[in-house]
């Protein structure tokens, strides 16, 4: 069945936005839950702060990409502490619930654009001529073997904006524009160093390549020393 809910979305916004989730039954429990939902030509992460009884059935609202949890991220506690903190610091409720995620929890879409139509030398040249700015950035791209996202493509180009020559371009078929979902936390790796315990059970062979290494390098045997402890 579909249920109406109302999600605080990381914006510079007081409102709160309308979506349809497909879910069994009028659940408390999805109540401080996130979920990714279309906003404009965007994706974003949400929070589920309400139900909304408001809109009739037959209101065309948007549905629901994916709920991202089984069970709450946000209880009642944190709700209400993350309502006063939007409240008292002039910011949104949305914005407010994101600070209090934990950095990756919320995944969101990034457009990535790419070569649809190899252009020839004269079709370049023409382009550079009517459409400089739109020459530029498919120059980029052509400097590029795969897709490169739409933020790394203003970065290179040091702009605030590139909609509207993608949008021309991408109209014409020159480029493809496609979005994805940005996953959430990547996995760390990090280096961990130990003393192998044929070493560490063998007092003589340590005394000696301490021996060897205040000698010879002093930093390395300080180094050594820290991870003994």
């Amino acid at each position: 069945m579909n249920i109406k809910i109302k999600i605080a979305l990381p914006i510079a916004s007081d409102n709160l936005f309308s979506y349809n989730l497909d879910f069994d039954s009028k659940d408390s429990s999805l109540i401080g839950r996130r979920a990714l939902v279309p906003f404009g030509k965007r994706s974003l992460t949400g929070i589920i702060v309400d139900f909304d009884d408001t809109i009739e059935t037959n209101f065309n609202i948007k549905n629901v990409i994916e709920l991202l949890d089984e069970k709450p991220v946000f209880d009642d506690n944190m709700l209400r502490l993350c309502k006063w903190i939007s409240d008292y610091y002039f910011c949104s409720y949305g914005e407010a619930l994101k600070a209090a995620l934990p950095q990756g929890m919320s995944p969101q879409s990034v457009l990535k654009i790419s070569i649809q139509k190899v252009l020839n030398k004269e079709e370049l040249e023409q382009l550079n001529k009517r459409a400089p700015k739109r020459y530029l950035l498919l120059k980029e791209l052509m400097e590029h073997s795969g897709p490169i996202t739409l933020g790394y493509l203003e970065q290179r180009l040091g702009v605030d904006s590139v909609s509207a020559q993608v949008n021309a371009l991408e109209e014409a078929g020159i480029i493809f524009c496609e979005r994805v979902i940005e996953k959430q936390v990547k996995e760390k790796i990090i280096k961990a160093y130990r003393i192998p315990k044929s070493i560490i059970h063998d007092e003589k062979s340590l005394a000696t390549i301490f021996d060897e290494l205040d000698r010879n390098a002093p930093k390395q045997a300080d180094l050594l020393s820290k991870i003994f402890i």
